[in-house]
């Protein structure tokens, strides 16, 4: 910019020179003794051709002549000549002082982001804090591995926790499908007649049509419903189940529990021995297998072949002692045993996955109802910890990250401040610029008007 300056103010006088005397290629200044005096309502070009014609003996037409007048005297020309380089440089002189202004503030901006930032990254640099940063972010590497493992267990049990109330109901008394027809005016009248259960229409909500429909014949699909309570659930399901004529309630399930219950299936017609019955309450997918002792290694070798592996596996009835439980090991699960001490039979075990941790203490029952009081209370423990966990992991993650962004914003803007030398370059910058207006603003030329006794004719 300094450079710049330096040449626009030595060509700027050339330059304007230039560009008058171009348009003053084809002008000349005719003056003689023989020129008559200045008269009102003269014609300045047939003076001329007299002139040129009686003194120089040549003769012009009057298209050779273009808008002859007397001018100014020349010390006027100059003066407003004067005026208008004087304009001009005033403009450049306050544009100057503008960025002048500018440039002091950004020169100031600067150091003082350069201060801030040099404490900043005196903090930064602190051992302490580095060594702060890196135990939170190992903590946290820590927390998402586990959330991890958990997090497709804890949505699927979110899920299911909404359907703990929906029931389908299926049968061949359910009418064919048609255009207006009221499902639950069809659920009202089917267990009526097949169960002998009366239920109000406000215990029934929002009962729909699922499954898929037959486009060339006509349809008779399932209906989905959702029961006011789940005590009003669990009596239909169980008296469908009880009565037996050929009207099927079964509870709702997400797709992966679906998916299980039906390998589960699958795998119960294959090897009867393995699974006695598999069935579902309240969401939740119970197995009933035969003699732990004679079949177990059947069952943890299904159980290897499902793709969706089970978080748990919760056997009741094991039947084992404190000095078999060894023998009664899963692959890629780890185990916590509860066996009865006081009379044979009973027991129960919980075998969970080898990437979760658990942490229990195993007390003494004399009851069946006392086990399942512990093993519940462990269960809901462990999902309040699942819970705090995934809120600390959200929370840690994104301080995380913008410490890190906030980190290698400030390393880079400190490597770029701390150079000496571009804060020297803008200062010379900032002082030649400042020498050149004080040398412009000294240098305007001052109009002076003088008078010319002398005439003269510009054509």
């Amino acid at each position: 910019m300094t450079a710049c300056i330096n040449t626009l103010s030595a060509q700027r006088s050339i330059t304007q020179d230039e560009q008058d005397q171009q348009k003053l290629l084809d002008s000349v200044v005719v003056s003689s003794q023989a020129i008559p005096v200045e008269s009102e309502g003269e014609k300045c070009i047939e003076i001329v051709q007299d002139l040129l014609k009686n003194e120089l003996r040549v003769s012009l037409n009057k298209t050779d002549i273009i808008a002859p007048y007397r001018p100014f005297n020349s010390l006027q020309s100059e003066n407003q000549a004067n005026c208008s380089n004087l304009q001009q440089q005033q403009q450049e002189i306050t544009l100057l002082q503008d960025d002048n202004r500018n440039l002091r503030a950004s020169r100031d901006q600067l150091q003082h982001d350069l201060n801030g930032l040099r404490e900043e990254n005196i903090r930064l640099k602190s051992d302490e804090a580095i060594k702060k940063q890196e135990e939170a972010l190992s903590k946290m590497t820590a927390c998402i591995n586990t959330l991890s493992a958990q997090r497709s267990v804890t949505q699927d049990e979110q899920d299911q926790q909404k359907l703990l109330d929906s029931v389908v109901v299926s049968s061949q008394a359910i009418p064919v499908e048609s255009e207006g027809e009221k499902c639950i005016e069809i659920v009202q009248d089917l267990l009526k007649s097949e169960l002998q259960v009366t239920l109000n229409k406000t215990d029934i909500i929002a009962p729909y049509r699922v499954g898929k429909t037959n486009p060339t014949g006509q349809n008779q699909r399932k209906i989905r419903l959702k029961l006011a309570s789940q005590s009003t659930k669990s009596h239909l399901v169980q008296t469908a189940a009880s009565q037996r004529k050929g009207i099927y309630i079964n509870e709702c399930l997400t797709r992966k529990r679906q998916h299980l219950l039906y390998h589960l299936r699958q795998i119960r017609q294959q090897n009867p021995d393995a699974i006695h019955q598999c069935f579902v309450r309240d969401g939740v997918i119970k197995v009933r297998k035969t003699s732990t002792g004679k079949h177990f290694d059947d069952v943890s070798a299904l159980i290897e072949t499902i793709d969706n592996k089970f978080t748990f596996i919760i056997p009741t009835e094991t039947w084992l002692k404190e000095d078999t439980t060894q023998l009664f090991n899963m692959p890629n699960y780890s185990a916590i045993h509860n066996c009865r001490q006081i009379q044979r039979g009973g027991g129960t075990a919980l075998y969970y996955h080898h990437e979760l941790t658990c942490h229990h203490e195993l007390k003494p029952f004399n009851s069946l109802q006392s086990e399942n009081q512990a093993n519940c209370s462990n269960l809901q423990q462990q999902q309040q910890e699942i819970t705090l966990l995934q809120e600390d992991n959200r929370n840690l993650r994104a301080s995380r990250d913008q410490l890190q962004h906030d980190l290698n914003g400030l390393r880079e803007e400190n490597i770029r401040l701390k150079s000496d030398e571009a804060i020297k370059k803008q200062e010379e910058a900032l002082s030649k610029m400042t020498a050149c207006i004080n040398t412009l603003s000294a240098h305007v030329p001052s109009p002076r008007m003088n008078k010319i006794s002398k005439s003269s004719l510009t054509l």
